[in-house]
């Protein structure tokens, strides 16, 4: 692909002073370039990204020690209170969303100041992820009943 472009834009250089057909192909295989490289990274992207290719399923270590239809939450690498696989979802979600969820002007609680309408999760000490307070309500009650939700 790359010796394509360079051809191309060697006949276009001398050649092609006014525009025409080859500046026309030039621009649609630079175009064609940066949309192939663009979902290369995005297949990259979703194959490290398992839930998606297993429709939010967790794999057998993640099911480790919770009872069925539980999974660990993995709000962070080792948090394993037992939660749904929707929760899981939402705790990804959130997660991803955390910059857009902070006051960019700061806070009381620095750089990790909540925007208006925003609480911190507290799914474990020091977190820090801002989240609606019905979700901190229910990250509350998966750590009460997280203990209950394990195989014995």
């Amino acid at each position: 692909m790359m010796s394509v472009l360079i051809q191309v834009g060697i006949l276009m250089s001398g050649a092609n002073k006014q525009g025409g057909l080859l500046s026309t192909l030039a621009g649609k295989i630079t175009t064609l370039t940066a949309v192939v490289v663009a979902l290369s990274g995005l297949v990259i992207a979703i194959k490290n990204f398992p839930s998606i290719w297993d429709g939010g399923k967790p794999a057998a270590s993640a099911q480790n020690d919770c009872i069925e239809p539980y999974r660990w939450r993995l709000a962070v690498e080792g948090d394993h209170v037992c939660v749904t696989n929707d929760t899981f979802l939402a705790v990804l979600q959130d997660n991803q969303r955390a910059a857009s969820r902070r006051n960019p002007n700061g806070g009381p609680y620095g750089a990790d100041t909540c925007i208006s309408g925003y609480v911190f999760r507290d799914a474990f000490p020091g977190d820090r992820i801002c989240v609606e307070p019905s979700t901190r309500y229910a990250v509350m009650v998966d750590n009460q009943q997280g203990p209950f939700r394990k195989k014995q």
